[in-house]
């Protein structure tokens, strides 16, 4: 008797709505899975987000030791002269060279 006064009582218009509600929720949930502009495109956005920011990190890294590098060249006359010599082939004007094949 008391679970039909229950059952009686329940506003089934409202419950109806409400898995009608869920339903609506649930479908908009699977389309921005499955679309491109969804909840896909986002995750993507962000591990390129990600991904760009360590590779920008990794760059400046790398601008740092090559700054340091050409400080300490400029500042190294002997290390100027060996880099002229190794890298650019530069000799002295009173030097002579000679190249062995």
């Amino acid at each position: 008797m008391l679970l039909e006064s229950c059952i009686m009582n329940i506003n089934w218009d409202k419950v109806i709505q409400t898995k009608y509600a869920w339903a609506f929720v649930a479908l908009l949930f699977v389309i921005s899975l499955i679309s491109d502009s969804g909840i896909r495109y986002l995750i993507k956005l962000k591990w390129n987000i990600h991904t760009m920011k360590n590779e920008i990190a990794a760059i400046e890294k790398q601008n740092k030791e090559l700054e340091e590098k050409a400080t300490l060249t400029r500042n190294n006359p002997k290390l100027m002269e060996l880099y002229a010599r190794t890298k650019l082939g530069m000799v002295k004007p009173d030097e002579t060279v000679y190249e062995i094949k």
